[in-house]
């Protein structure tokens, strides 16, 4: 991007700011007006900067007195946008929906069809015991695990993934742009592969479906604040490995990044199927998954977070896995209707 695109795309932003906060002046107006028709890359920035931030709000037509079918239509786009934002300034809010999605329209004849557009943040967000299969604009696919969220972010130079809670399953398609998923302090960096990434707290594990992956951690993190190493800026010394096909690594806060190892290939997001596989995992671990799809809170007493098992369990029947640990774990299931807790054996 030229210093030039690069200007006018800051003042683009800036004058959404100010659209949005609904502070112009009649001056300002019109001085707005007059820098959106001085050039097509005027109206190219403020559509970029605009867009996809109304797409993304939770829109209420009735609320906003216009109708979104109405503010789609090509033919009175010039004079509703003069009407609205110019004419008669107290329905700006309105006005904003006209103005996007006016633009938007305007410019696609004159946009490549390959232009990529920076665009906001994207949600996605899952309820209790639901998994749902979400198809990216890149042809990539997202299987959310169950209670999970990620928030989705491409641009033209990469395409950005924050794995915020949960679990999720990648299937990348190979453009040539890096695919980048941050999870915690984690960095997994792809161009095309089909991998699985699961979030427990400050803790995180990743199997490789197909392709290959190459996962960097902090050697450690212990008693440094939560969150995204990448966002801090922190310079702590990175571990750095490269899975395959058929290889899971585990990365923790307290421990940073473990060594790979092999597991059977269809144990790699098989969460998809319901299947919850364990490898000596904590027990705070395998209850922070199950209840992501248990309808009733599951909690266990402090002094049994570590304690360890290896099994498979299936994630639509949560009592068996329930009893599974009665049996493998010193501890006890006390049933209520709000709630269900595990305490020590002898309690």
């Amino acid at each position: 991007m030229s210093e030039n695109m690069q200007e006018i795309r800051e003042t683009a932003n800036i004058w959404r700011s100010r659209v949005q906060a609904n502070d112009l002046t009649m001056n300002e107006r019109d001085k707005f007006r007059r820098w959106l028709s001085e050039a097509p890359t005027h109206a190219q920035a403020y559509a970029e900067a605009e867009i996809l931030w109304c797409a993304l709000a939770e829109f209420d037509p009735e609320k906003h007195g216009v109708a979104l079918s109405d503010a789609c239509s090509r033919k009175p786009f010039l004079e509703r946008l003069a009407n609205t934002l110019f004419r008669r300034p107290w329905q700006l809010p309105a006005g904003l929906v006209v103005i996007t999605v006016a633009l938007a329209f305007l410019l696609l004849p004159y946009l490549p069809e390959d232009a990529p557009l920076e665009v906001l943040p994207t949600l996605l967000e899952t309820p209790v015991a639901t998994l749902e299969t979400v198809s990216l604009s890149d042809g990539s696919t997202i299987v959310l695990g169950a209670h999970s969220l990620a928030e989705v972010q491409f641009s033209a130079q990469v395409r950005r993934i924050r794995l915020l809670r949960g679990s999720a399953f990648f299937d990348v398609a190979k453009t040539g742009i890096p695919f980048v998923v941050d999870v915690g302090a984690a960095r997994i960096r792809v161009t095309g592969t089909a991998f699985d990434v699961q979030r427990r707290d400050d803790s995180m594990t990743i199997g490789v479906a197909e392709g290959s992956v190459s996962v960097s951690h902090p050697t450690k993190l212990a008693g440094k604040p939560r969150g995204s190493l990448w966002e801090r800026g922190d310079s702590d010394i990175l571990s750095s490995a490269t899975l395959i096909a058929g290889e899971s690594i585990l990365a923790s806060h307290s421990a940073g990044l473990g060594e790979p190892f092999a597991v059977e290939l269809d144990s790699v997001g098989g969460w998809r199927r319901g299947q919850l596989v364990y490898l000596r995992t904590r027990l705070a671990d395998i209850v922070n998954d199950a209840n992501r799809y248990s309808t009733v809170p599951i909690r266990y007493e402090p002094a049994l977070a570590e304690l360890r098992t290896s099994a498979t369990f299936d994630a639509n029947d949560i009592e068996s896995l329930l009893e599974g640990l009665e049996v493998a774990l010193p501890l006890r299931v006390h049933r209520a209707a709000d709630v269900i807790r595990l305490q020590a054996k002898g309690e």
